[in-house]
């Protein structure tokens, strides 16, 4: 019996399932109920990435409407239980997708995905719903599901390259990505021996089985790997808030230390010179006895955002303290470092802070020094602010090197 014939025969005779093929669809449909049921109570009541989870969510409601149609198929195809079926399964995808560039918070949410989709299903759509185009119906699912699975892998390496590693990205991207060349295998298969592949498409048949192991198992793993990614991203959020003062975004005190020891450590080791900066905002005491400390909080803000368009690509800034600020620069002598005060200084006042009707120029004093022998981080600390106060003392706004101390 040649393909055609074959086609002609199964649409012929009633859709009886094999029970492994049952089990297998019943267990599938079973992990996208209660994944959709788990990221559901993710976004409301925990609140826990809840417009990614409402996404991943709908993903998993779509995906189990699509399975519970497919479990209604005959083999004369029709157009509720093959294209409406088919649809829901590729929307699906697509929300994963734009989950995942939600829970990463990716700049550019790409709507290519959704643009593939439908263009997609319009072509479905033209197919007549009849046994002689299920190989090209399926061609055109394959292809519209690996172009999302592809976007969706895509989101998921640069949102974790970004929150952690390179290595981090890979491994979390291995699961979508065993999906996707499922679905590149697929439509190889379909366009080179359609005879052979008749159980892509006739999920009832012992034939369907070793498929459906292979969508079980990937239907787990993609939801393990989203809620990894969730819950990582969690983590992430975490780990920014105790490194991050609250008010201007910076590194906190307790933060810059631990970049202060690490860069120590290299010097220790490999003798990589580094520098800081340290600076306090003149007369600060005044703008918040004058207009109020909600005036002074906007002040500390405003130095913030000029310290992120002005220092270096590689220096770390924090807010050490009140309205103390410390810029790190990793190898940077102490010439380069009093290069980066004295931008710091012309940049602070070249732009004016706007309290209700009045005009503040902001100014700060700065104090550098630059790692030495028998210098500790404490040590190079304090000489930045004896630094800092001797600016003070001599009128605010300028720079000075802190003298090294001499050998011992």
């Amino acid at each position: 019996m040649d393909y055609t014939e074959k086609i002609s025969y199964l649409s012929c005779v009633p859709m009886e399932f094999h029970p492994v093929a049952q089990t297998l669809l019943t267990f599938i449909t079973l992990i996208a109920g209660v994944s959709a049921i788990g990221w559901s109570i993710m976004a409301y009541p925990l609140k826990i990435a809840p417009k990614a989870s409402l996404f991943f969510a709908s993903a998993n409601y779509l995906i189990l409407f699509g399975l519970l149609l497919n479990l209604g198929r005959s083999h004369s195809p029709s157009y509720l239980h093959w294209f409406l079926a088919d649809q829901c399964v590729l929307l699906g995808f697509v929300f994963m997708h734009q989950g995942m560039t939600r829970l990463f918070k990716l700049k550019n949410i790409s709507r290519f995905g959704l643009y593939a989709w439908f263009s997609f299903a319009v072509l479905m759509l033209t197919q007549d719903p009849s046994s002689d185009s299920l190989v090209v119906q399926e061609v055109l699912f394959s292809l519209s599901a690996a172009i999302n699975v592809f976007l969706l892998t895509r989101a998921i390496y640069q949102g974790m390259n970004k929150s952690f590693s390179r290595l981090a990205a890979i491994g979390m991207s291995i699961p979508s990505t065993c999906i996707l060349l499922v679905f590149i295998t697929r439509i190889l298969l379909l366009a080179v021996v359609p005879e052979q592949t008749t159980a892509f498409y006739t999920l009832n048949t012992a034939e369907a089985v070793p498929i459906l192991w292979a969508h079980t198992v990937l239907n787990l793993l993609l939801n393990i790997m989203m809620f990894a990614c969730a819950l990582a991203r969690l983590i992430s959020k975490i780990r920014r808030m105790s490194e991050r003062d609250q008010l201007t975004d910076l590194y906190n005190r307790r933060a810059i230390r631990n970049k202060l020891d690490a860069c120590h450590e290299q010097w220790s080791q490999e003798r990589k010179v580094y520098s800081l900066i340290l600076f306090d905002i003149d007369r600060f005491k005044s703008i918040n006895d004058n207009y109020g400390h909600h005036v002074g909080d906007n002040a500390l803000v405003f130095v913030a955002s000029l310290l992120r368009k002005n220092v270096p690509l590689d220096a770390l800034v924090s807010r050490y303290g009140g309205e103390e600020f410390l810029v790190l620069l990793p190898n940077y002598d102490a010439q380069a470092c009093v290069e980066v005060a004295n931008q710091l200084r012309a940049a602070l006042p070249s732009e004016k802070l706007h309290p209700d009707t009045h005009a503040l120029e902001i100014t700060a004093s700065f104090g550098c020094a630059t790692i030495a022998d028998t210098v500790s981080v404490d040590q190079l600390i304090v000489l930045a602010d004896h630094a800092m106060y001797g600016v003070k003392a001599a009128g605010r706004n300028g720079v000075a090197m802190a003298k090294q101390p001499a050998p011992a």
